[in-house]
């Protein structure tokens, strides 16, 4: 299990603390630091042996890209940020989404019994479900803030089981900052 200060886990807290409140205050640099700190979770979620966690680390890399040039592209088209009218494809996404923790609980099972992972269907309950916030979110749907929220709880309890104890901290943050996040953007949503 992790070092009780593992200078990563502090890293990879501090950066993804920045990402997210730059993020809530709808700050598009927020997509960039939060690369820094996929990076760094990436070897903290390595270290742990949460595949699931790890791999997902490399999908924000991507996603982070796509967020920044979808908040880019799209913020310049209109004034209103934030969005509560789902298109096709997003149903599309959180679709795919629940299919996709189907198909990891599936292989959950097996990874049980062939992998030192210690938590595989929880490690993949949050990987599918952060892809599908971090979409909502790209998209600028106030509801990402509902999935992070439960993605967090799930989070805190998979962090006590192997004693991530920074990164309980840091999920306590995020916590909090769902809670903002989904004020600040519901205030733009009356504002609009």
């Amino acid at each position: 299990m992790t070092q009780p200060f593992s200078i990563y886990e502090w890293l990879a807290a501090i950066t993804t603390i920045v990402s997210v409140a730059l993020l809530s205050y709808k700050f598009k640099s927020g997509w960039i630091i939060g690369f820094a700190g996929s990076l760094l979770y990436g070897k903290v979620f390595y270290d742990q042996k949460l595949y699931a966690d790890f791999w997902l680390q490399a999908i924000f890399l991507i996603q982070g890209a796509y967020g920044y040039f979808e908040w880019n592209q799209n913020i310049k088209k209109d004034d209103k940020f934030v969005s509560l009218n789902f298109k096709r494809k997003d149903v599309f996404f959180i679709m795919i989404s629940l299919v996709g923790f189907l198909i990891i609980s599936y292989i959950a099972g097996s990874l049980m019994r062939n992998t030192n992972n210690p938590y595989p269907l929880t490690d993949g309950f949050i990987s599918i479900f952060s892809i599908m916030a971090v979409i909502l979110m790209a998209r600028r749907h106030i509801e990402c803030w509902y999935v992070w929220f439960v993605i967090d709880v799930v989070s805190i309890a998979l962090f006590l089981q192997v004693g991530m104890y920074v990164s309980i901290i840091l999920y306590l943050v995020l916590l909090l900052n769902c809670c903002n996040g989904w004020m600040l953007w519901k205030k733009d949503l009356k504002e609009a």
